[in-house]
């Protein structure tokens, strides 16, 4: 059986475009307006984060960047993961 794919574009609900590829018998929505809302969620869980654990405002902003790099590696990672696994499926 051989698999096909194909690519439509619409209007997405936040007034971007999502792309629906479908392969096989699937269909796979994303939007790449939703990874906008990576980078303001990341500072704020950094800085939060950082707040909580110190009151130095320098050992804040240390933490915050230490924090985002963690969060982003560790999605990073899991998102690698996944994208093997269906490959992989």
């Amino acid at each position: 059986m051989e698999e096909r794919m194909q690519v439509v574009v619409d209007s997405g609900v936040l007034g971007g475009v999502v792309s629906r590829f479908l392969v096989g018998d699937s269909l796979m929505s994303v939007s790449p307006t939703f990874l906008l809302y990576f980078l303001p969620l990341l500072v704020a869980i950094s800085v939060v984060y950082g707040g909580t654990r110190h009151e130095d405002l320098g050992l804040i902003i240390r933490q915050a960047i230490h924090t985002g790099y963690w969060v982003s590696a560790f999605m990073g990672v899991i998102f690698l993961l996944l994208l093997v696994i269906g490959w992989w499926i």
